[in-house]
C-alpha cells in the first residue's frame, strides 16, 4: 500500500493518492491514511485531505509492551499539529513504556530507536505550540536516534526531516534546512522538496540550481493537473522560453 501511494504521488497524481487513503480509513485502517494526510496537507500537495482522528486510532488495541504500534506515531504527530495534549500525552507515556520493557530486555538499540520516537513527537507539539528552539533540539535529538531504524519509523522520520527542514528555514539558516531537504529523495515528500529546496537555493543566489530543482520537479509531476497550484508555482520560476 505505501509503494501504491508512493508512486501516485511521485507522478502527481493527488487526487488518486487522497482516494486510496480514503478508501484504506473507510476500512479501518486508520494509520497509512494519518501520515499520508497529514504529509499531503503539510507540503501543500493538498490542503483538504482528510485526516483520521487520532482519538479512533489510539482506540484500537496496541500490541505487547516492548513493540512499536504504527499508529502511535501517526496519532502523536497527528494530535500534535492539531493541539490535542492529552493526546499527545498518552501516546508518548506508552512510548515511554516500551522504551522501558525493551531496556529491561536489554535491548537497548530499540530502545533508543523507540526514545528517538517519543522525542520526535515531543518536538512536533513543541513545533506546534511556537517553541522553535526546543522543537529544533529534539527533532534533532529525533532525527539522529531514530535514523537507520527502518520500518515504519521510516514515515515519521520523513515527517520529522520535513519539519527540521522548515524550522531551520524559518530562521535563514538554510543550508541546515538543504541537508534534511536532500534526504526526502525516497519518501512521499519527494516532490515537494524538490520545490523546497529550489526556493532555498534562490534564497541563496543559486539561480541555476533552483532552474534545474524545477525541472526536476515538473518531471518528476508529468503527471500532475496542470493547474495544481505546486505545478503553477514551479512553471513560474523558470526562465522565459
Amino acid at each position: 500500500r505505501w509503494n501504491c501511494l508512493f508512486t501516485l504521488l511521485a507522478n502527481g497524481r493527488v487526487a488518486g493518492a487522497r482516494h486510496y487513503a480514503t478508501a484504506m480509513a473507510s476500512q479501518g485502517m486508520l494509520v497509512i491514511p494519518s501520515m499520508v494526510g497529514l504529509a499531503l496537507r503539510r507540503t501543500g500537495m493538498d490542503p483538504s485531505a482528510p485526516i483520521p482522528d487520532p482519538a479512533a486510532v489510539l482506540a484500537r488495541p496496541g500490541p505487547p509492551a516492548g513493540l512499536v504500534d504504527p499508529a502511535l506515531l501517526a496519532a502523536g504527530m497527528v494530535a500534535a499539529f492539531q493541539s490535542r495534549p492529552a493526546l499527545v500525552d498518552s501516546v508518548t507515556r506508552v512510548l515511554a513504556d516500551s522504551v522501558a520493557a525493551r531496556t529491561a530486555e536489554g535491548d537497548t538499540l530499540s530502545a533508543r530507536i523507540i526514545a528517538g520516537l517519543g522525542e520526535g513527537v515531543e518536538g512536533h507539539r513543541a513545533m506546534a505550540e511556537g517553541r522553535e528552539e526546543a522543537a529544533l533540539r529534539l527533532l534533532e535529538r529525533s532525527h539522529a536516534m531514530v535514523a537507520g531504524g527502518g520500518g515504519p519509523e521510516s514515515s515519521f522520520l520523513s515527517h520529522v526531516a520535513w519539519s527540521l527542514a522548515e524550522l531551520y528555514s524559518r530562521a535563514d539558516r538554510h543550508r541546515e534546512a538543504l541537508r534534511y531537504l536532500e534526504s526526502l529523495g525516497q519518501s512521499l515528500f519527494a516532490a515537494p522538496a524538490l520545490l523546497r529546496r529550489a526556493d532555498l537555493h534562490e534564497r541563496l543566489g543559486e539561480t541555476d540550481r533552483a532552474v534545474d530543482l524545477r525541472r526536476a520537479f515538473l518531471a518528476m509531476w508529468s503527471g500532475a493537473d496542470p493547474d495544481h497550484p505546486m505545478v503553477r508555482e514551479a512553471r513560474r520560476g523558470l526562465p522565459p522560453g
